[in-house]
């Protein structure tokens, strides 16, 4: 069986800030629902009360509980993913700027973002986040 957890040892401070994580509408669910597991547990609610509560596994709920002990409210955020970095150069940014807002070739009505990666053989990721980046929204020309 188990070892029985007791009432987690939460701040006023961190309570503080865990209820303002919970109602803040900016942030991920994700992390508002970590926030509500802590808080559930710093009221003595056991790992797999707050597991059946919220329909996760009480190991995931242990998780939290243990990152939260250690590191705070800071522990409840997500950590960077590994991964290699963009390598787009900013000729490159330059150059989907610079096509999407020339006329389109003949046949078509207007840039999408297919038509765009083909056109200038870039991945479709790429083009999609310097459009946003830009603030660009390929229109018809009329």
């Amino acid at each position: 069986m188990p070892k029985a957890l007791g009432k987690l040892k939460i701040s006023p401070s961190q309570r503080t800030e865990l209820e303002a994580l919970v109602r803040r509408r900016t942030e991920s669910a994700s992390l508002m629902l970590r926030a509500r597991m802590i808080l559930l547990a710093g009221e003595g609610e056991s790992n797999r009360q707050i597991g059946l509560r919220f329909k996760i596994k009480p190991h995931t709920v242990g998780t939290w509980r243990t990152r939260f002990e250690s590191r705070g409210c800071e522990g409840l955020r997500d950590h960077k993913r590994p991964g290699r970095p963009l390598e787009i150069t900013t000729a490159q940014k330059q150059r989907i700027v610079h096509t999407v807002c020339r006329k389109p070739p003949a046949g078509l009505g207007r840039w999408s973002v297919r038509s765009l990666a083909n056109a200038l053989c870039l991945n479709r990721d790429v083009i999609h986040r310097t459009l946003v980046e830009h603030d660009l929204q390929p229109q018809p020309l009329g």
